[in-house]
């Protein structure tokens, strides 16, 4: 069975997946390895599932006799298919088109271990999309180009993900469970069952926000948290004030 790792890091979570395949011929266990970072904006239930099923799947794939190559970086690799296409006899022109190309996927990616490139999820191809977008609308405004060539791409449609949501009988466990909690966090749980606020509205909740008479909340900020800033106070993430 893969053993899972959690390692957390500055630029977030990542998982270390080792796999065992009994003894080499010298007594030593051999081990391979595999690492496995979750996409951006991914909760903590979606990172369990999806890092058990990299395991399960890592597993499967050694047992079948495909071994990871946790060494090469997507710099080495290319250069040597880039030299196999060439010794192969791709055309000339073809081989140079490649080394251009590669310039400038080599300086995004090339650092990277082959087994530890993932795929872009829509999200965050959008959310580049739209940074470069807002650079080149201000060059606009300014008159340094003529127009804006983000608004002359054509970015992915971002597909709604299914909501998750808790079953009957997992808030009833839920529930038992906060009983021998601290009122504190009786309290944060309750309320986000309640009200179905983001975890940060909760804990940005001040008691001026509490209308005891009219018995609701006022939802006007929140407490944030990036690696740079620390914990901060913000707006809500539409930036609109709402009332439960």
């Amino acid at each position: 069975m893969a053993n899972i790792k959690r390692i957390d890091g500055k630029t977030g979570p990542s998982f270390k997946i080792t796999v065992t395949t009994g003894r080499s011929t010298d007594g030593r266990q051999v081990r391979h390895y595999m690492t496995w970072r979750p996409t951006a904006g991914m909760t903590e239930r979606q990172i369990e599932k999806a890092v058990q099923k990299a395991a399960f799947e890592f597993e499967q794939q050694i047992e079948k006799g495909f071994i990871a190559d946790n060494r090469q970086s997507f710099a080495q690799y290319a250069e040597y298919v880039t030299g196999l296409k060439e010794r192969s006899g791709a055309k000339k022109r073809t081989v140079e088109r490649y080394r251009e190309l590669l310039v400038r996927i080599n300086a995004a990616i090339g650092h990277l271990k082959l087994a530890d490139i993932r795929p872009l999820s829509t999200k965050t191809i959008l959310e580049h999309h739209r940074l470069i977008s807002t650079v080149m609308s201000q060059a606009e405004k300014e008159m340094l180009i003529q127009y804006n060539p983000a608004h002359r791409a054509t970015p992915p449609k971002i597909e709604r993900a299914e909501v998750e949501s808790f079953q009957p009988e997992e808030l009833a466990r839920i529930m038992e469970c906060l009983e021998r909690e601290p009122i504190k966090w009786r309290t944060i749980t309750h309320l986000l069952i309640v009200t179905g606020c983001r975890r940060g509205e909760i804990m940005g909740l001040h008691w001026d926000a509490i209308d005891w008479k009219g018995r609701q909340l006022r939802i006007d900020r929140a407490l944030l948290y990036t690696a740079e800033s620390g914990i901060y106070e913000d707006t809500t993430k539409t930036g609109e004030t709402r009332f439960i």
